[in-house]
This record gives structure tokens, sequence and C-alpha cells, in this order.
């Protein structure tokens, strides 16, 4: 023995055995013997098993199948489980098994395939009757718990002809309105355990009602099984309907079971509850002053819908806090009013009564409503205002520019309310919108849209975190895509030059070219600039610019009606080009030299209108062969070209198909004049060239 580490004066000793059985224990103390008292001294040793191998009966069972509706014939199911006494499935021990059940027989038992100690058996049975199951293993009766232990089995019948009491109700008709001497209806449908219909029972259904009458039942001709009643009634009640079968009552479930009758009466003279109904005035904006007021409308029918006139005294309302006037009937008959006041605002739910019983409002409006009562222009009402958002077209999403949001602020007598900027914010999805300010106009407000992105966002304004409506006006705020910015043009590394073309008529038309050339600072081309380009030259014109096929690169003309030298000056917006070193910035006109007076012929005279055509005589002087300069014989004084000119002009291919046969454009000659008959009298050599003065060009050919 050994004494307890915690327990003062207790001792323990181990019992071992190399055997099974039953040992008793004796214990002494100094010689002596002491007593157990009534506590156990048998120490138990058992032959140690395989877990499952041995059955432990208190720990196994068996069931029956509980299926109520098993015809004879059929088979119920009786379920054993074998346990060792951990609660272990033990198997293999089917033929130990052994089931009884009175007259009805059971099957030899198998085990399960899927669940090791799991064992059934069939009962089968030649009777109808319930059959107590019993089951033993190798001798030893097995409890079912609290499971069943009875096989049932019933008379097999034809779907249909077998009433099951449990299965079948009845039902008895609603109306409440039905006068003393009309019909309410009784309707019984018998069903089988199956819930099939059974028809052909009328006879044996009866029905009772009290002091009323009950028909006899008769059988639907459409609904086989359903089976129906008249109640009929002298006396005006209410009335019990009970339905028997064959002496069995039947139920009416949750359907109802009372046949009622009334006292017929005159039309419009009894008011039927459930056929009558008020309503209450929606008006909004109704002030709590005490005198202003919604309208209670009642309107009294019987129950054929017609309406039940003189019976304002004994109409009632009430409306909470608020108060209510006494009913009054209008020029419609069955139709009463009264009015509903408050000095409180807030909404009051209105009640109505006749004769104490409550009316129903039906689909109607059943609360008063009422609000503070106001100075003009300080309580805002939301339907009454509205905003709109600007349509500016073209504002671009630069964070910057806006588009402007106006609010109208009114109260419900559409009264401007001022001095609510701080209670108004706005949204517009991705784009922002400013804080709100008030305009001078009273009650209006303005807010800025801006956005970095390009877009359209639907602005939302919201007055104390209600929304307003936009009305009928804009919501959207649009922006536009900001384009990239112009290249910069650098003045010092842009230039522009003027050709130096010689013998240039100063006759209105003959041009000199001013070419320019825009760069930015690093000497890249800057096109699309030909509108800000300006061109001047003191007592010339120069036209507008275009530009050429070359990005960056622009002409003008310069054309003049005085002979002489002229400076051009080319302007980028304001500021001055300036030609490159040694460029030349002069545009050089010569005097139009006029030809020797020469009288056509009669028949070729030339009519006044004729005087300003093309077609007149003009004369160009060309320098002489030897390539030096001279004076035109048939034009004393007239400045003569130099010879090889850099900016002399060939005659155009379609020009050349014009000369005569055999001749050529010539450069060098001496001598050329174009008469006013469009020939060309060429000095030295004499050849004719018809000149396309038709065609309406203004040519400089040095030839």
């Amino acid at each position: 023995f050994t004494e307890s580490e915690t327990t003062a004066g207790t001792y323990t000793a181990q019992v071992t055995s190399t055997t099974a059985g039953s040992f008793t224990v004796a214990v002494t103390f100094d010689g002596e013997a002491l007593s157990a008292g009534q506590a156990n001294t048998s120490a138990v040793f058992i032959q140690p098993t395989t877990p499952g191998t041995v059955v432990s009966i208190p720990d196994s069972d068996f069931e029956v199948s509980a299926d109520a509706g098993i015809p004879v014939g059929g088979t119920q199911t009786v379920t054993v489980r074998l346990r060792d006494a951990d609660l272990v499935p033990v198997p293999n021990q089917a033929g130990l098994l052994l089931g009884t059940a009175g007259d009805a027989t059971v099957s030899g038992f198998t085990e399960s395939e899927t669940t090791a100690g799991t064992y059934t058996a069939q009962v089968t049975s030649t009777t109808a009757g319930s059959f107590t199951v019993a089951v033993t293993y190798d001798g030893d009766a097995l409890s079912a718990g609290g499971a069943n232990t009875t096989a049932v089995f019933i008379q097999p019948t034809t779907p249909g002809t077998v009433v099951s009491i449990p299965d079948s109700d009845f039902e008895v008709s609603a109306d409440a309105d039905i006068p003393v001497g009309g019909t309410q209806t009784v309707t019984v449908r018998l069903r089988d355990a199956d819930l099939v219909p059974v028809p052909a029972q009328a006879n044996l259904l009866l029905a009772t009602a009290g002091t009323a009458t009950v028909s006899a039942f008769t059988e639907s001709t459409t609904t086989p099984g359903t089976y129906t009643a008249a109640v009929t009634s002298t006396t005006a009640g209410s009335f019990t309907i009970a339905v028997a079968y064959d002496g069995d009552a039947l139920s009416a479930g949750q359907a109802n079971t009372t046949a009622v009758f009334i006292q017929p009466t005159a039309p419009g003279t009894v008011v039927s509850i459930p056929d009558s109904d008020f309503a209450v005035t929606t008006t909004s904006g109704v002030p709590a002053d005490n005198n202003s007021s919604q309208s209670v409308t009642v309107v009294l029918r019987d129950s054929g819908l017609v309406p039940v006139p003189g019976m304002a005294a004994r109409l009632s309302g009430s409306a909470g806090a608020a108060t209510m006037s006494v009913f009054t009937e209008t020029a419609t008959p069955g139709t009463y009013t009264a009015r509903v006041t408050s000095s409180t605002p807030g909404s009051f739910q209105v009640a109505v009564t006749f004769d104490g019983t409550a009316l129903s409002s039906g689909i109607g409006n059943m609360v008063a409503v009422f609000v503070q009562v106001t100075t003009p222009g300080t309580v805002v009402s939301i339907p009454d205002s509205d905003f709109e958002v600007a349509t500016t077209q073209g504002v671009p999403a630069d964070g910057t520019s806006a588009q402007t949001v106006t609010v109208r602020l009114r109260d419900s007598a559409r009264v401007p309310v001022g001095g609510a900027a701080a209670r108004l914010s706005g949204s517009a999805g991705g784009a922002t919108v400013s804080a709100f300010t008030e305009t001078a106009t009273a009650g209006t407000y303005v807010a800025q849209v801006t956005s970095s992105a390009a877009g359209s966002f639907v602005v939302q304004v919201t007055v104390d975190g209600t929304a307003l409506s936009v009305g009928l006006g804009n919501a959207v705020a649009v922006f536009e895509q900001v384009p990239p910015p112009a290249p910069t043009v650098s003045i010092t590394d842009s230039q522009f030059v003027v050709s130096t073309r010689t013998n240039i008529a100063a006759d209105g038309a003959a041009t000199q070219v001013v070419t320019v050339t825009l760069r930015d600072s690093g000497l890249n081309p800057v096109p699309g600039m030909a509108s800000r380009l300006t061109g001047s030259a003191q007592g010339a014109r120069v036209s507008p610019f275009v530009e050429t096929s070359t990005p960056g690169v622009y002409r003008a003309e310069v054309t003049s009606s005085v002979a002489g030298t002229f400076t051009v000056e080319v302007r980028y917006l304001t500021d001055g080009l300036a030609a490159p070193a040694g460029g030349n910035a002069q545009a050089v006109f010569v005097e139009v030299q006029q030809p020797p007076s020469t009288t056509p012929p009669a028949s070729q005279s030339a009519t006044p209108s004729q005087s300003a055509t093309p077609s007149q005589s003009q004369s160009v002087s060309v320098p002489p062969l030897s390539g030096t300069p001279s004076e035109s014989p048939t034009s004393p004084g007239a400045v003569t070209p130099t010879p090889h000119s850099t900016d002399e002009v060939d005659v155009e291919p379609e020009d050349q198909a014009e000369l005569p046969k055999g001749t050529q454009p010539k450069t060098g000659v001496s001598d050329l004049r174009v008469l006013g008959a469009g020939i060309v009298i060429l000095g030295g050599f004499g050849i004719a060239l018809t000149l396309l003065a038709a065609r309406g060009r203004r040519r400089q050919t040095a030839l």
C-alpha cells in the first residue's frame, strides 16, 4: 500500500491476475481484518477478446419498419444492430439471430454488405393485422429500445373505394349577407388514405345545422368525390354545420363551418362595414395654424354597394393630437365629410367609426399632414426648387475653365428662399463642383464645375442632403479635350526672303514672292501658322500668306502699280522677322512700257469697251543677241533686262503648241513688240507669234 499524496489516511494497492476469474480481496491492519462495509470486495478479470467479436446483449438492439399502409402480401423489415460492450459492431452473427412475429412470418437474417454488425429480415403476412416482432441472439432476447416492434399489414383495396375520415373534409360558404330565405352551401370532399376521391357515397353523408335546414347531399357531376347540400333558414342568425360520413364526424379543418342569414332590408338602409370606407386628403403644405384643414371623406354603402344616406350622427372620428370636426352629409347621398385641424405640425393617423365599428380606408390615405407655419421665403420646398447647368460650348477640360450650375430655391408658394448657400452641395462624378454662393438675385445660387478630363458629367445638387430636380433644364456639364499647346515660334530662328526677279512690271498683277520659314528654338519647322503671319511694303501690296507643301514654309505675293523698290516687312503676330544675312528684303517693280502709236485698220479699231481688254498692245524690251544692255529701238528710254536673267520664265508646253509651225521660243531677241491684235513682232527675225491673251494669263516671259 501507498498513502495518497493529497488525501491523508487514504491508501491504495493494485490487484493483478494472470487468469480470468473473480477474486475476493481481504485487507488487515496490524494483523486485524478490515471490513468493506457494503462496498465491493471482488476483483474480476476476464479473458481478453478482440474488439467486435463478443456480442453485448444490453448494447445491441432492433427495430421494425413503421409503414402503416403495407397491404397483405407486402413486406415489413426488421433491422438488428449487434455491438460489443464497447459499442463496436459485431459482424458475422446472422446465424445466431432469430425473429418471430406471431402469425406473421419472419425470414432469416442477412448481414448488410455495407454496414458491419447490421442485419435485416423480412416480415410477411397472409392476413391483415398488427404483429409484434421479437428477436433473440443465441437465445437471449434483444431490446428494441424505444423503436417500433410492430409490423402492420392492411387489407388491399381498390383506390377511391374506401373513405378515410382523416383525409376527408367539408366547408360552408362564407357569404355574410345572405338574407333569410336564401341559401348557403355545404361542400364535402371524400378521399381514401391515398387522397384519391371516393365517389358514389352521397347516401352515407348527413349534415345538421341547428334550427336551420340542410338538404340531402348530391355528388358533383364534374368532380367525383365532391358533394354539396343546401342550407336554408326561416330566421336570421348564425348556424353551425356538422357533417358525418356513415356516422363518423368529418372535420372542416380551417374552413368555415357557419351558415349566416340576415334579415332582408330595403336597399340603402343598412350600412355594410366591409363595403364602406373613408379617405383623407393629401394636400401638401397645409399649415398647422389650427384653422387650415385636411378633409376626411366617408362613403357609407349597404352590401349591395348602394349608398346609405342620413347616417352623419352615427359617424365619429379621431386624429390623435389633431382635432376632428363632426361629420356632415354632402349633396351626394351616403357621402360625409369632416375637417381635421392642428396647431402642431406632424402626421396624424385618422380613424373613423360607424356605430363604434371601425371603417377601413381601403386603398386611400388615412394620414392628415400639417407643416410648420413659416414666414414666406424661409422654408425650402424641394418640389418647387430646381437647378440647371450651363450648356456653354467648347469649355476646355483644363481644371480651371468652368460650366456654371444655377440653383433656384423656393418655398411651397414659390417665393425665393435666400441665405441658404451653406445648405447646398453639388457633385458631378469625375468633375469638381465648387461651393455655392448666392447671387444678387435672392434665392438664386451659383457654383462652378471644372474638370481635368474631357467628357460629360451629370451634376447632382442637394439641399440639406435632399436631391433637387433639374426640371426641364440641363443637368450635364460638358468639357472638351484641351488641344495640345501650339509650337512656339522662335523669332530669331525664323526668317523671310523676297524674290529677286527682274523686270517685274508695276502693273498691279505681276508679282514678287515673299518666302517665310518659321522654326522653333530647336530649328524645327513650325507648320499651321499662316494666319499669324502678316506682310507689308509701303507703296506695294502683300497678299495673305499660305503654307506651301513644305511644312513651316509660307509664301505671299507682292504686287505694285507703281514702279520702284519697296522694302518688305514680315511679322509673326506682333514680332518682326528678319531676312537672313545677305538675303533680299526688297521687291523691285519696273515701269510698264507703252508701245508706239499704231493706227489699226478701221475694221479692227477697238471700241471703248475693248480698250481695257488684254488684246491691247503692250511692248516689252528684251536684250540684244550680243548680251549687252540696250534700249529698245521701238520704245526709247525703256529699261532693258540683262540677258539670261536668273528669273526668266519659259513658255509652257501648252503655249508652245500654239506657235506657228516651224517656230520655237527664243532668248536673246533684240526687239519684241506685242500688238493689240495679238501679233508679236520680233525685230530682226520677223516671226509672228499668237499671244495667249484670250486665256486671261499675264505672263512675264523673257525670250
